[in-house]
């Protein structure tokens, strides 16, 4: 594994196949039926607390995460699902809100985190910067940025274009029955972070494009 900084023109490409060459613990779905969200929380093993890492994040002012688990329906999304049932006729809801938690049930999560070429784990070093906003003690409002740091895995979840086809097309069911326009929702950029630094939070990534914008190294 590589520790430290790789020059610009040698930044790696997200576009580098996960082979499925290592079979991690399947996830536990951990799904809030009230807000349609829903995590995979997963257990933490070598790809994802590798010795090397660890000892590296502590030293340069990283913190393990608390737990683990990747992002499959966000607060976005979530909402998305809420406002579609509830465009679906009141009869219905209760049977879409059933069918959505046993979907949630029977589906496999399996996942599998980007290597490279000699199978060693790839980690990812994330920046991104926030709007802040408060009062000093002398009650005066300020504006400023706060800094934000992660160490994140990119993987691959072979479920979710099966699960993400079959809960839109439940929820464009019920959408149908009330005559309303059809939903559309989209697949998560799969990862789970591992190091965080500012903020236990981590860094929000919806996107490849995200990704792109505020990835400064591979580690």
């Amino acid at each position: 594994m590589r520790m430290g900084k790789i020059l610009a023109n040698e930044q790696p490409s997200v576009i580098e196949a996960i082979k499925r060459t290592v079979v991690n613990p399947i996830g536990t779905a951990c799904f809030n039926q009230k807000n349609m969200t829903l995590s995979v929380s997963v257990e933490p093993n070598s790809s994802l607390t590798d010795r090397t890492l660890l000892a590296f994040g502590k030293d340069t002012g990283f913190t393990l995460k608390s737990k683990f688990q990747f992002t499959v329906l966000g607060y976005q999304t979530g909402r998305l699902v809420r406002e579609a049932i509830d465009d679906a006729p009141d009869w219905h809801h209760e049977t879409l809100k059933h069918h959505i938690q046993n979907l949630v049930a029977k589906t496999t999560w399996e996942w599998f985190n980007q290597r490279s070429a000699d199978g060693e784990p790839i980690y990812w070093h994330i920046k991104r910067e926030y709007p802040v906003n408060g009062k000093t003690e002398a009650g005066e409002k300020y504006e400023g940025t706060e800094l934000r740091e992660s160490v994140t895995a990119l993987i691959e979840v072979p479920a979710l274009p099966f699960f993400f086809g079959e809960l839109t097309r439940l929820l464009n069911d019920g959408l149908e029955k009330a005559h309303k326009s059809h939903i559309a929702l989209t697949i998560p950029f799969a990862h789970i972070t591992i190091l965080t630094k500012g903020s236990p939070d981590g860094i929000g990534l919806s996107s490849k494009a995200e990704f792109e914008t505020y990835k400064v190294e591979r580690w």
